[in-house]
């Protein structure tokens, strides 16, 4: 589940419209921690979300 500041933090950036969905997934994974079992930023499903 997403942090409250991490999703208003997602839908100001999608309202300025100047990151990449790849920039967007990689920045969400980082400011909630979100990795997978090895360490990997989870940027699949954070791309789903």
């Amino acid at each position: 589940m997403l942090q409250p500041a991490t999703v208003e933090w997602q839908r100001r950036a999608l309202r300025e419209g100047t990151l990449s969905r790849a920039r967007l997934a990689r920045e969400l994974c980082r400011r909630d921690d979100w990795r997978d079992l090895k360490g990997r930023l989870c940027t699949v499903s954070a791309r789903k979300c």
